[in-house]
């Protein structure tokens, strides 16, 4: 996980680096998108992420009604996390905008 968050940095930097030779409107733009961005996943995966122990313990414990469960709540709550997150991406321009 460290190694992943560790490359996710080093692209978002390489991208601003390319970015801030078209000016500092672009860049401006895009930290600030980057930022909404990661926030958003950020908050996705901190409300999913238990699902996988949740279902590890079933598994673990030989309760496959309870490994359903668990799996079937965590595509429930990652399909109902991904309207809020949609409509926030296809309004973007409208939140970056409002932000200036």
């Amino acid at each position: 996980m460290v190694l992943t968050q560790l490359a996710q940095v080093a692209m978002v930097t390489a991208d601003l680096a390319f970015m801030g030779h078209i000016g500092p409107e672009a860049l401006a733009a895009a930290a600030l998108a980057v930022t909404l961005y990661l926030v958003s996943f950020t908050f996705g995966a901190g409300l999913v992420a238990p699902i996988a122990s949740w279902a590890a313990q079933a598994y673990g414990a030989r309760n496959l009604a309870m490994v359903q469960r668990a799996l079937r709540m965590g595509l429930w709550t990652a399909l109902l996390l991904s309207f809020p997150i949609i409509a926030f991406v296809f309004g973007g321009e409208r939140i970056l905008l409002a932000f200036c």
